[in-house]
């Protein structure tokens, strides 16, 4: 299979365990080992064109949405919160409003929701869904290409998660339609924090 690699200078990986470090950094910052050995052979970002067009589409990147939502479903209502579910009940039924356990539960998912995709996409590029499906949220690099396939960073992630809110009005409809439009198959979130979803 034919792999473009992507060029990506500053954007330095550790030989040994594969970790993005800083451009000034000379050692790993998870093993610490040297980085500017002449010997090394830092692995660089890449993008798989050898089938096409690598930005992933609607499908793909929906089926991993579908497991995100699963497991952070699982996460907020784990079974610690489980007892609060017959007090909502019971509690908007004689007071006709929402009692504030439900208001600290929705406070809680969005709380998760946030890190979830936050920390994930920002330490790996990818979330359990994303990993599942074989695709990655990576740099969209500059006007000329440079730098594209490099690691995204947490604010990178954060601003990805934040247009969510936007992205996924009327069950992901808005992100939908962005994605369906010519170009780089990018989201709001994707279009503002400057990234792409590639295959891994």
């Amino acid at each position: 299979m034919l792999i473009t690699r992507v060029k990506a200078p500053s954007s330095p990986y550790c030989p040994q365990c594969g970790t993005w470090n800083p451009p000034s950094a000379q050692f790993c910052m998870r093993c610490g080992s040297q980085l500017d050995s002449p010997s090394a052979d830092h692995r660089q970002p890449w993008i798989d064109r050898s089938s096409g067009s690598p930005y992933q589409g609607v499908a793909v990147r929906f089926v991993a949405l579908f497991i995100d939502t699963l497991i952070i479903i699982l996460i907020s209502f784990s079974p610690v919160f489980a007892g609060a579910v017959p007090l909502i009940f019971s509690a908007t039924a004689s007071e006709r409003s929402l009692p504030p356990v439900f208001w600290a539960l929705l406070a809680f998912n969005v709380v998760v929701t946030f890190m979830y995709f936050t920390s994930l996409e920002g330490r790996y590029g990818q979330t359990i869904g994303k990993k599942a499906v074989h695709i990655r949220v990576v740099q969209m690099g500059n006007w000329r290409g440079e730098g594209e396939g490099a690691p995204i960073g947490y604010t990178q992630a954060a601003q990805r998660t934040i247009l969510r809110l936007l992205d996924g009005q009327l069950c992901y409809l808005i992100g939908a339609l962005l994605i369906w439009s010519p170009g780089k198959k990018q989201r709001l979130g994707d279009i503002v924090a400057h990234t792409v979803v590639v295959r891994e």
